[in-house]
Formats: C-alpha cells, structure tokens, sequence
C-alpha cells in the first residue's frame, strides 16, 4: 500500500491521475508498423487515440478523432484528422477527392471531400532567387488559386534570427529591411522607429507605434464588445514589436532587452510574411540597426532565412516533398467527420495514391468505439 500511494503521489506531482477514459474511437491498422500514441502530454496520458503507421515509400500517416469533440454537446459531427507527412524529394498524390466514411466494413458509405492544408518547412539562400515553383510544396498555380491567396492572407513566411548584441540598450532604434527586387519592380520597406516599453521590472520591449496603436485599438474593441475578458492583457502581455504591410507582404519583428539589471543582451527576431506566389530576390541582403539617440549602428548580413509554407489546396492537387536534408518534411493535413452518430466501429478509405509514379491503394483504418478502458489522465500539462 506505501508503494501503491508513494506511485500515486508521483503521478500527481507529473500532472496525471488514474481515471477512467470515458468514451474515445481507438484506430487500428493492419501493417506492422502501426502503433498507437496516447492523446496528451507527449504522448505519455490519455486513451491511445493517436494511429501512425508507415505506408508505401516511407509516407507516414497519423490518424485521430479526437476525444474532446466527443464530450462536446455543441458539436453535431465527431471531427476526424488525417495527417501525412511526404519526405523530401518525394511525388505525392491522391488520385480522387473523396475519402470514405462507414459504419460497416466493406460498405463505401459515405464519401467526405475535405481540401487538405499544406505545410513545410526549408531553407531559403539570399543569393538566390525566391522562386515558388523550385521551394514550395505545390505548384504555384495550385498555391495561387488557395482560399488564402484569394483573401490576400498569408501563404508563407522567412524567419531571421538576428545575433544577440552585448551592452545595446538604445531607448529608440531604427530598423532598416532590405528592399525586395520583383519582376515589376522594387519592394521597398519604409524604416522602422521603435522605443522602449517595460518589459517586467528590468528589461525592455521595444515597440512601433503603428504597432503599440493597433493593441491599443484591440484592447478598446475588447473592452467595449467583451468587457468581462482581461482585455488590458492584449496590450500588457503583448511582447512583439511590429507589424506592418507592404504591398504583399508583411514584416513583423520581436526586438528586447529581457534583463538590463543583469545585462542581458539586445535580442532580435524578424519575420517576412508573403502574401502571394511572386518571385523575387533580395539584392542587397543586410539588415541595420541604429540607435537613434547615440547613432551605434549593427550591420547583419542575411545568407540563409528559415523558410515556412502554409497554405489550403483541393485533396487531389500534385505535393512535392521539400526540404534540405533526408529528415525534412512536408506534412498534409486534412479534416473531416466521421458524422453526428456515435457508431461502434467506423472505417476509413483513403483514395488511391500515386507516389515517384506508382500507384497504391491503402487498406481500411479502423475505428472502434470504446467505453469502458481507463488508464493514465492528464490534469494540468
């Protein structure tokens, strides 16, 4: 008994507890690679709601229906996430739109025609061209006609990590972004005028005011529609630094001193967002900083920028596995339901696939409904 409750004290003290699950589909399918994951903390709590499996040239797919969605009485459908993840360098494709949904093996039921949201990662050279058609996931065509494009939202984004700067503590800087050459012609952003707001007790955030006015604006909006919400929060809390539009894209940024007091030093994160499919090419690839107050300036010169894609397309569109090494990946995700009724075992089709031209067909992945398993639940991780 002092075991059994010296186990149950550590349990607690990680943020778990022995309780029952409650109702949850558990997936299955028939290839040796299958394996469950738990739903929470990492995989280490909740009911194993979580199927991966490796298919046909080592295209990973990952299915769940969530348990959350379950217990909700204010959803009608019961959510189910397909994800996969394509290596680089591979040709991916589902060969029709629809993916089936039934309640009885060996019976089509349903078919469900969701898009699926692409999203990858690599890294772009500066003294290169951006060109979509040789960096994305999809063809541009496919990623200039996605409900984002259409909306002039975001299809992808550059991150720059700055090097931290010892003894920088300017109470206003400016920033200068390198102007961007198009094929229509030059993107220029205007420089940046940032100052210093508290940042805890001894540190700094630095700010534009088109951005500190913009929380200011969310803030009211808040305090005027939502008035029991902490809105004060959204301009307290808020630890970024600027944002603003030019033409298609967006440069937002995250400047900060996080402890004068222990003399830290001055951080820099900067993000390009674009808005569309255009090439371009930064011509002269250096970002500067300067102290207004005491004219110290800091050069940096970009090579490399961290490249992220993210973007909607229809279930059949061609996907090319993108990255700079064998571990990177694109990862598709696609959402549907497996309906509003609470069935005992539900059955999921996937279309036929074409991988580097071969053709495949997937087995059924099963769902089977559970009600009575327990084991391992999270309370606060």
């Amino acid at each position: 008994m002092r075991f059994f409750l010296a186990g149950l004290l550590l349990l607690q003290l990680q943020g778990c507890i022995p309780a029952p699950y409650g109702p949850y589909y558990k997936p299955s399918y028939p290839d040796s690679s299958a394996a469950l994951i738990k739903e929470y903390c990492q995989g280490q709590a909740g009911p194993p709601a979580i199927l991966t499996f490796t298919g046909p040239e080592e295209v990973r797919f990952s299915v769940s229906a969530a348990r959350k969605y379950m217990l909700d009485d204010k959803r009608a459908d019961r959510p189910l996430r397909i994800s996969i993840n394509v290596p680089a360098g591979t040709q991916f494709q589902f060969l029709t739109d629809g993916i089936g949904i039934s309640d009885k093996a060996g019976d089509p039921g349903m078919l469900m025609r969701p898009d699926m949201e692409v999203n990858a990662a690599t890294t772009f050279a500066t003294d290169t061209a951006f060109d979509f058609d040789k960096l994305a996931p999809t063809s541009t065509l496919a990623a200039a006609t996605s409900p984002e494009a259409k909306a002039g939202k975001m299809l992808g984004k550059m991150h720059i990590y700055l090097p931290d700067i010892r003894n920088f503590v300017p109470r206003r800087f400016q920033l200068q972004f390198p102007p961007l050459q198009l094929d229509t012609g030059v993107q220029v952003f205007p420089a940046q005028t940032l100052h210093t707001e508290n940042y805890g007790n001894h540190g700094y955030v630095y700010q534009t005011d088109e951005y500190r006015k913009a929380l200011e604006d969310r803030r009211d909006a808040c305090l005027k529609n939502t008035p029991a919400k902490n809105c004060q929060y959204i301009v307290e809390l808020n630890s970024d630094s600027l944002q603003h539009r030019s033409g298609n894209f967006t440069l937002n940024g995250r400047f900060y001193v996080f402890n004068t007091a222990d003399h830290s030093p001055f951080a820099a994160s900067i993000e390009l967002t674009f808005h569309s499919t255009a090439s371009w090419r930064i011509s002269d690839p250096v970002i500067r900083l300067k102290d207004l107050n005491s004219g110290e300036q800091h050069d940096y010169k970009i090579t490399q920028m961290p490249l992220w894609f993210d973007y909607t397309v229809p279930l059949t569109t061609p996907v090319r596995g993108v990255g700079n090494s064998a571990s990177a990946r694109t990862t598709l995700y696609i959402d549907t339901s497996l309906g509003s009724k609470m069935a005992p075992h539900y059955f999921v089709q996937l279309p036929s696939l074409r991988i580097n031209g071969h053709d495949y067909t997937l087995k059924p992945i099963e769902l089977e409904l559970r009600l009575l398993d327990g084991g391992i639940e999270p309370f606060n991780c």
